[in-house]
């Protein structure tokens, strides 16, 4: 008679729990792959916002013909006859 050659019930239930693991941290780093993504969108959204409000601001003091700092938060540009005040308000 042949014996037959199978896997033990304690081998099954260690194949079984390295799996459970292995799929829990696969879940997990999904997880934080994905908040980290949407992380560097929102960064990215606003690095760019920030810059194009630099360079309005540049291209303005750049063809002001007076400039004038009215506290630590305002600016006043002279533009061609026209008062243009920036103000900045931080937000939290």
């Amino acid at each position: 008679m042949r014996r037959r050659h199978a896997f033990t019930l304690m081998e099954v239930l260690f194949a079984l729990s390295l799996l459970v693991v292995t799929t829990m941290l696969a879940g997990r780093l999904f997880v934080a792959s994905v908040s980290t993504h949407g992380e560097a969108d929102r960064t990215a959204t606003a690095a760019a916002r920030a810059d194009a409000i630099a360079a309005k601001l540049r291209s303005d003091v750049w063809s002001a013909r007076a400039v004038r700092v009215v506290d630590t938060a305002t600016l006043q540009l002279d533009i061609h006859g026209v008062t243009v005040t920036w103000r900045y308000t931080p937000t939290r």
